[in-house]
């Protein structure tokens, strides 16, 4: 897995300049970060022989290398039914099909491709999905309504606005529920319910000591 996505990594900087390592010393640096993973653990110590670290800087670059050579095959080999959409995101993949048993038959035979790689698959109900921070409304008869998706454990609770905490990080807790709301909202009655409830989440900011 390692020399797979190794190959991939040489493939990505051989087209920038700025990289000044020959390809000997990007494949010592790249077994180094990944295969090299020591810990201590009750006064013994280990070696990782599978996966990467959890919090590891490397992990999602990891994850969309292996993810991506491996379902160009998957998606190429797979006739059990037709896909009409197919969009991944790091590990999350959004799906579309004629059929829920369609669903059914993709679902499992990507669970069979490889032993390390297990999905879980959710539907949408009311004809509603929510995909990361997107809620899909597809009750519409001319095309799906988007809107922002809050997991019901939200509780709207920011960072203290006089905590101590860089400005940038402050400027971006106004700035980024407004971009948010208008990149994610597709009519503008869903984008006037979420900048209605704007003022709240700042008040919440101010007021929570």
């Amino acid at each position: 897995m390692y020399r797979l996505q190794f190959h991939h990594f040489i493939s990505e900087c051989s087209v920038s300049p700025d990289i000044k390592l020959s390809d000997s010393e990007l494949r010592d640096l790249f077994s180094v970060a990944t295969a090299q993973t020591h810990f201590l653990f009750n006064g013994s110590f280990y070696d990782q022989i599978d996966g990467v670290a959890m919090g590891f800087p490397l992990v999602p670059v990891l994850a969309n290398l292996f993810m991506g050579h491996h379902e160009k095959s998957w998606l190429e080999n797979f006739d059990a039914s037709e896909i009409l959409f197919y969009r991944r995101y790091v590990d999350d993949t959004f799906c579309l099909f004629h059929f829920e048993n369609d669903a059914l038959l993709f679902f499992h035979y990507i669970n069979s491709r490889h032993p390390n790689i297990r999905f879980t698959m959710e539907k949408e109900v009311d004809h509603r999905i929510p995909f990361l921070d997107v809620l899909i409304d597809n009750n519409c008869s001319h095309a799906p309504i988007t809107s922002v998706y809050c997991k019901k454990t939200f509780t709207g609770l920011l960072t203290n606005y006089f905590s101590f905490t860089s400005y940038s990080y402050k400027l971006a807790l106004i700035r980024t529920p407004g971009l948010v709301f208008t990149k994610t909202s597709s009519t503008s009655l869903k984008f006037s319910r979420r900048t209605f409830s704007l003022p709240i989440l700042l008040k919440g900011i101010l007021i929570n000591m």
